[in-house]
């Protein structure tokens, strides 16, 4: 294995394309993993109740002349207690989305999967470590799972081009 990583980085070096799909592979695939742990990890974060402040949509960037073009953004706000001291958050999720003006049904999609108790109150996720921290939405099992098979999909590729 050591051999191989060495004659990969010996072909990185030289500009060979096997060199460069190989390690932009390893690259790939190690950022996906960091998100993998990540997004179990904020899925077990602890919820509370909040109140949400601002739920809507938002332009995003330069205003376009064909407003097709426009791109949009969710833009929240919420406050909720932890331990007796009040935060406020603004994320709704760990990732930011854009979507253009065409897509922004995908957003408002996504505002509606905020999760409310039965008094109405939204449920603020935050992490225990640091309570500042927090998202209206959890990571679920499927986006896990597919960012783990993301993760492969870059060896898959780089397999079937070169040993194929």
């Amino acid at each position: 294995m050591t051999n191989y990583l060495i004659e990969m980085w010996g072909l990185l070096l030289e500009g060979s394309t096997q060199g460069i799909f190989f390690w932009a592979a390893v690259y790939a695939s190690v950022v996906l993993l960091i998100s993998v742990v990540y997004q179990i990890r904020t899925s077990l974060w602890p919820g509370v109740a909040g109140t949400l402040i601002k739920s809507d949509l938002q332009r995003f960037g330069a205003a376009e002349w064909d407003k097709s073009e426009d791109d949009y953004i969710t833009e929240t706000a919420y406050l909720y207690q932890v331990n007796g001291k009040e935060y406020k958050g603004h994320r709704l999720t760990a990732w930011t989305v854009v979507a253009s003006h065409n897509f922004r049904f995908i957003l408002k999609n996504q505002l509606n999967r905020v999760t409310k108790n039965q008094k109405g109150d939204v449920i603020v996720f935050y992490n225990p470590k640091k309570p500042e921290k927090s998202f209206l939405i959890k990571p679920g099992i499927a986006g896990i799972i597919t960012t783990a098979l993301m993760a492969l999909l870059p060896f898959l590729l780089y397999w079937v081009k070169y040993y194929g």
